[in-house]
């Protein structure tokens, strides 16, 4: 790689999110960590489920996270999304769809078995 050529291609830091991907499946590059990006994911398949009426399936780990979803599901939505997101209502949105996701309940009773 010649000296300029690293500057043409975005790269997620600290203080930024790279967004990629088409037709349904997109990556969103986060480097916040495993909790924070768990977090971000819950967040961004409840808002894109909501807006695009289909579910959005996700994966996360300490520096991306995983969108699958309809193929009308593009990376300017995903944006949108992120920038919709009220820091202020985070923790409230949160509680709504954690409280109706099935894999907390899955986990829950597992948890009560013990």
């Amino acid at each position: 790689m010649q000296e300029g050529e690293l500057t043409r291609y975005p790269m997620p830091t600290h203080r930024s999110i790279l967004i990629e991907g088409q037709r349904g499946e997109i990556v969103v590059n986060v480097c916040a960590g495993t909790r924070v990006n768990e977090g971000l994911a819950t967040l961004l398949s409840g808002l894109l489920s909501a807006r695009l009426g289909e579910d959005v399936e996700v994966s996360s780990d300490a520096y991306r996270i995983f969108l699958r979803g309809p193929p009308v599901m593009n990376a300017e939505m995903v944006s949108e999304a992120l920038h919709s997101i009220e820091p202020s209502s985070i923790e409230r949105l949160l509680r709504i769809l954690l409280r109706n996701a099935s894999y907390m309940r899955w986990h829950f009773v597992n948890v009560a078995k013990k």
